[in-house]
C-alpha cells in the first residue's frame, strides 16, 4: 500500500508542475472577455483528473495510518500533502 500510495503522490505532484509550468501561464493569453469561461472549462476538465487522485491519495494514506505506519518521513509526507491541497483549494 506505501508503494501506491507514494505512485499517487508523485503523479499528482507531476500533475500540480504541470498546472503551474503549463496552464496558468496559458491564462495570460486568453484574454479578459474570455477568461472566466477558459477557467471554468479548465477546472472542470483538471477536476476530472484531480479529484481521484486525490481520493486515492487519501484513502491510501488513512489505511497506512490506521495500520500503523507513522515514521517521521511518511508524517511529514502528510503535512506537505495538507499544504498542497489547501494551496489548490484556496
Amino acid at each position: 500500500m506505501l508503494q501506491l500510495h507514494t505512485y499517487i503522490t508523485w503523479a499528482l505532484m507531476g500533475l500540480i508542475w504541470h498546472v503551474q509550468l503549463v496552464q496558468y501561464p496559458l491564462l495570460l493569453e486568453v484574454g479578459k472577455e474570455s477568461f472566466a469561461r477558459y477557467h471554468f472549462g479548465h477546472c472542470v476538465r483538471i477536476s476530472v483528473l484531480v479529484l481521484p487522485l486525490i481520493l486515492l491519495e487519501v484513502l491510501t494514506a488513512a489505511w497506512l495510518v490506521w495500520n500503523g505506519r507513522l515514521d517521521s518521513l511518511f508524517l511529514a509526507s502528510l503535512v506537505l500533502m495538507g499544504v498542497a491541497w489547501f494551496s489548490t483549494f484556496v
